[in-house]
């Protein structure tokens, strides 16, 4: 399999540098709460029936 790889140059500029600067003092953090309980799921008849109900077929 063929893979490619990708680099960018990035130059900071006054400009660039100023509005980072306003970014980083106006970030805020953010909690993130799960809406729904996880299940880890490794036996194949459990993922199996998972995406069942997930498709709707049980």
């Amino acid at each position: 399999m063929a893979t490619k790889s990708f680099t960018s140059d990035f130059r900071l500029t006054a400009k660039a540098a100023s509005n980072l600067i306003v970014a980083l003092e106006n970030s805020k953090r953010v909690d993130v709460k799960p809406r729904y309980e996880v299940k880890n799921v490794h036996k194949p008849e459990e993922i199996k029936n998972v995406t069942q109900r997930l498709l709707g077929k049980k």
